[in-house]
């Protein structure tokens, strides 16, 4: 009868086995979905090996400004409203809110999402978008995808800005994303997708 049992009482003074005995009994409590490997590599970080991702904090979010590969994880809100934001980099990683958001943006959070780039589990906030800008990306020129994301953009009243991108060349994924534009010159090609010859896939 294990009823009853915690990682403390089973293991004793054993930390090692009490952390792995916590593994295994959260486990049997995720849905099949959670069951990734990216899941597991953040949550139980100081247990399992080979799977390496960055956290990012305020103090080094200057680190998405030139990243174009690997893999991020918010470890709290980011507030980017005092920053000089400028991307120069194409981003093929993937960013994992983890809930949290960023905001105080006035220009596009990354300059390119390129092939098997992911933006997840994020909320993004811009105080407002100018001229062939936009709050995610200013381009996408590979296959993108944003899952479970919030975009809420305070004023767009220039040409050719999109809340998500303001270029899709190639072919953007989206899955329970939602947009809220405020002030947007609709009449001037702005709005969630500006412009661009790609395609827009929606996932549910």
């Amino acid at each position: 009868n294990l009823s009853g049992l915690t990682p403390k009482t089973l293991a004793g003074n054993d930390a090692e086995i009490a952390k792995n005995y916590k593994f295994v009994t959260d486990i049997f409590d995720l849905v099949p979905a959670q069951l990734t490997t990216e899941y597991l590599a953040e949550t139980y970080a100081d247990i399992i090996d080979g799977f390496e991702f960055t956290t990012i904090t305020n103090e080094n979010v200057d680190t998405l400004l030139t990243a174009t590969t690997g893999y991020f994880v918010l470890g709290e809100d980011i507030d980017l409203s005092e920053k000089e934001w400028a991307p120069t980099a194409t981003f093929t990683g993937t960013l994992n809110g983890k809930q949290f958001n960023i905001v105080g943006l006035d220009t596009a959070l990354f300059n390119a999402l390129g092939d098997g780039a992911v933006v997840r589990t994020v909320g993004i906030k811009a105080s407002g978008i100018g001229n062939g800008d936009a709050a995610v990306a200013k381009n996408v020129s590979g296959a993108a995808k944003l899952e479970n994301v919030g975009i809420y953009v305070a004023s767009m009243p220039s040409n050719n800005s999109g809340a998500i991108t303001a270029n899709n060349s190639s072919e953007l994924t989206l899955k329970e994303v939602f947009v809220v534009l405020e002030g947007a010159n609709t009449e001037n090609t702005s709005g969630v997708l500006a412009a661009g010859s790609g395609t827009v896939n929606y996932d549910g």
